[in-house]
């Protein structure tokens, strides 16, 4: 789902994403998320890799960062 929605705006060429759950906080509030990650070739260079955490209870998006 978030692959989907992120080939809209980046051109994905490789992505991975860990299958054990891991407890963390953001913005001070805890969750059990999902790690992960993906390569953008956009740039025509090297790709660009980007790190996401996901709500493993919801599937939403709570952080996307530029690595």
């Amino acid at each position: 789902m978030l692959k989907e929605k992120a080939n809209q705006n980046y051109n994905i060429s490789g992505s991975w994403i860990l299958v054990n759950r891991e407890n963390t906080s953001v913005f001070g509030l805890p969750y059990t998320v999902y790690k992960g990650g993906f390569s953008d070739s956009s740039y025509g260079n090297a790709p660009v890799h980007y790190e996401f955490l996901i709500d493993a209870k919801t599937g939403t998006l709570l952080q996307l960062e530029e690595k």
